[in-house]
């Protein structure tokens, strides 16, 4: 007889599986990132800010 534990297990093993195998392919789905930035100054003081951000991102993702 199953037990409520071991449903709640089996239903948790199944949520994660299947999010893991979504995790993989949502670099082919999505090939490029838009980061929007609305500037409340001038454009070299907006590049100088967020280069760093984008050089981070470009390396993790």
């Amino acid at each position: 007889m199953l037990t409520r534990r071991s449903l709640i297990a089996a239903a948790a093993a199944l949520t994660l599986s299947a999010g893991a195998a979504g995790a993989q392919d949502w670099k082919a789905q999505y090939p490029e990132l838009v980061f929007a930035i609305i500037p409340a100054e001038n454009a070299s003081g907006v590049t100088e800010r967020y280069t760093p951000l984008m050089n981070y991102l470009s390396k993790e993702l």
